[in-house]
Parts: C-alpha cells; structure tokens; sequence
C-alpha cells in the first residue's frame, strides 16, 4: 500500500512539472492552421546554430539553451520563479513553467513580436531582448539563446525553424 501511494505521488510531480501547451490569440488546436515556438533544440538544430556562429577562427566556445521568453505579442508569461527578476527588478513572468526552461507555444502564422531573456547563469541580470519574427503555418521555430565566453562574455536571441532547419533570428552572425 505504502509502495501505491509513493508510486502515485511521484506521478503526480512529475506530471506537475511536464510541459503543458499555451494557446495564444484564438489558436485552434484542431485546425492545424498554428505554428510552434519550442523550447526543444535537437542535435540537427544544435548544428544548424554552431554552423551559424562559426567564424573563420572556428567554432566560438558557445552555448545553446532555451531563452526565457517574457512576452509574445504583449501577452505576458504566467511564471514567476526567478526570484531578482521577479522582486528587485519587477520584471513580467515567463512563459518557461517547468524545471527544465520548457514550453510548448502555439501561434497563429504570421508576424510575433517576442521579449527573451538569455537563459545562462554567466548573464543573471539580463534584460529581455525584443525580437520581431515571422512563422508559417504548421512549422516549428526553437526560441533560444546563444551566449559565448570567448572573447568576451555575450549573448544573442536566435530562433531556428526545426522545420526547414534554418536559423531566422538574427539574419547574420552577430559575431
């Protein structure tokens, strides 16, 4: 009976912490006439990035993970649990609800305007970056951040459509 319930329990917190889908401006989910904003970015999207920002010196020591995204078209993350972001700076939520940064954010296609945070412990004070993307109709785009450590510490948004495997945000390498 004990074994029941701690077995039930952990169920429980795990499908707590699973990554629950948001719907944004009227989407419906049936029509399939929506795009994807992903925190997932797979190994062929990793490359995509690390092709991107390479330099005729060679791959910059960089790192690849899911921004905070703060805001798609003005409308405001549910997640608070950054605790400076939230207190000192007061800054909006995120729409990043699980304990590994991740989400699953359905757009109609079209035009989005974005605010994301670097999501790396090198940068803890950062501010949100605006973004302007635009998606199509059944693709899905990982919204991360890229930050290197060499030469100087910095960070960039990019986004990349998993569908056509191609890096949109930003239109050149910022390095």
């Amino acid at each position: 009976m004990v074994r029941l319930i701690l077995v039930s329990v952990i169920l429980i917190f795990i499908s707590a912490c699973s990554t629950k889908p948001v719907y944004l401006n009227g989407v419906d989910h049936n029509s399939g006439e929506f795009s994807v904003l992903r925190s997932n970015c797979n190994s062929a999207c990793t490359k995509t990035v690390d092709e991107f920002i390479k330099d005729d010196r060679g791959l910059l020591d960089s790192s690849i993970l899911p921004a905070f995204i703060h805001t798609v078209d003005g409308t405001k993350g549910g997640n608070n649990y950054d605790c400076f972001e939230c207190v000192v700076k007061k800054s909006p939520s995120y729409f990043n609800v699980t304990w590994d940064s991740s989400y699953n954010i359905f757009v109609k296609p079209g035009v989005h305007n974005l605010d994301v945070g670097v999501n790396d412990f090198k940068y803890p004070y950062n501010d949100p970056r605006h973004i302007i993307i635009s998606t199509e109709s059944g693709h899905n785009y990982f919204i991360g951040s890229v930050s290197i450590s060499k030469p100087n510490a910095m960070w960039t948004p990019v986004v990349v459509d998993l569908t056509d495997g191609k890096v949109i945000f930003p239109k050149i390498s910022p390095w």
